[in-house]
């Protein structure tokens, strides 16, 4: 278990460059499956893992180093040697296939917190609004899991940790049921009116560090996968546009006849991903202040 263990972070790492990506990520979520296996054979099994390893393999099945990674990199660079002479945008690449995954992971989490509030309502009805239900869970995680400590981690200690501080308030716990309840059933919502995305993701995020803190719920993976709603080409072409028009751009010149040159070019271009960096195939005028050339 030990070198399944280093094996499926070594893919992992090959996954997270994309480099071999569709074989790495394959390998690394049949690693992880393995290694939560093994570690619910000794523990309690929980639900907040099932999630993640879902969506490894979603992503295993989906053209996930088709941009931003080492594969497309190098596609890149063979384009040059067999006769390209225009360094490409690195954010320019699309798939009819490229959002279906992130769709998957959205509904997901849109079931996932609706199926809780279900189990919420059907247990206890309303009464699991009444303050007292939570109370409850608060103070027996917060003993069980060792949250009744101050301090981070387990062990003794005289003063009352944040756990049992909190559970101690039942008008707090009241609010705080209702934020919960409220929050699972609208999640949704971020599905069908993606501009709520910052507000609600900032509530989610919120969420998950508190029942972290107070009852050691151990969700925090759920603000990884947040991710999924995040449209990462508009945040690096907006971000862009905000640098470039605060900061001096630098202008890169390059021989289009050159292999070498275009090769360096295209490798600078690639990360480059908030354009501050110009690319012409002309010589440089006597009048420059900030450029450079490449050349043989």
């Amino acid at each position: 278990m030990v070198a399944v263990y280093w094996l499926t972070l070594a893919v992992g790492v090959l996954a997270f460059v994309g480099y071999l990506t569709t074989l790495s990520l394959l390998l690394f979520t049949a690693g992880s499956v393995c290694l939560q296996a093994f570690e619910y054979s000794f523990n309690e099994i929980h639900h907040a893992e099932a999630i993640v390893i879902i969506t490894l393999a979603v992503l295993a099945l989906s053209p996930a180093g088709g941009a931003l990674s080492v594969d497309d990199l190098l596609r890149r660079l063979r384009k040059v040697d067999g006769g390209l002479r225009v360094p490409s945008d690195p954010l320019s690449g699309e798939s009819r296939f490229a959002r279906w995954p992130l769709l998957v992971v959205q509904w997901m989490f849109a079931l996932i917190y609706l199926s809780a509030t279900y189990h919420k309502l059907t247990a206890s009805g309303l009464d699991w609004m009444n303050g007292w239900t939570l109370q409850y869970y608060m103070l027996q995680d917060a003993i069980r899991w060792g949250s009744n400590v101050s301090g981070v981690g387990r062990g003794y200690s005289p003063e009352p940790g944040i756990g049992v501080s909190i559970g101690q308030y039942h008008t707090l716990a009241t609010v705080a049921s209702w934020v919960s309840i409220l929050f699972e059933a609208t999640f949704w919502v971020v599905l069908i009116l993606p501009r709520l995305a910052p507000l609600i993701l900032s509530v989610g995020a919120g969420f998950h560090v508190a029942i972290y803190v107070i009852q050691r719920a151990p969700f925090l993976s759920f603000m990884w996968l947040y991710a999924v709603f995040v449209p990462w080409s508009k945040v690096f072409r907006g971000g862009g546009t905000w640098l470039r028009g605060r900061i001096y751009r630098v202008v890169l010149y390059y021989d289009p006849r050159s292999s070498r040159s275009v090769r360096r070019a295209t490798l600078i271009r690639y990360f480059d991903w908030f354009g501050l960096i110009v690319l012409a195939s002309s010589p440089p005028p006597a009048e420059s202040v900030a450029s450079a050339t490449l050349s043989q």
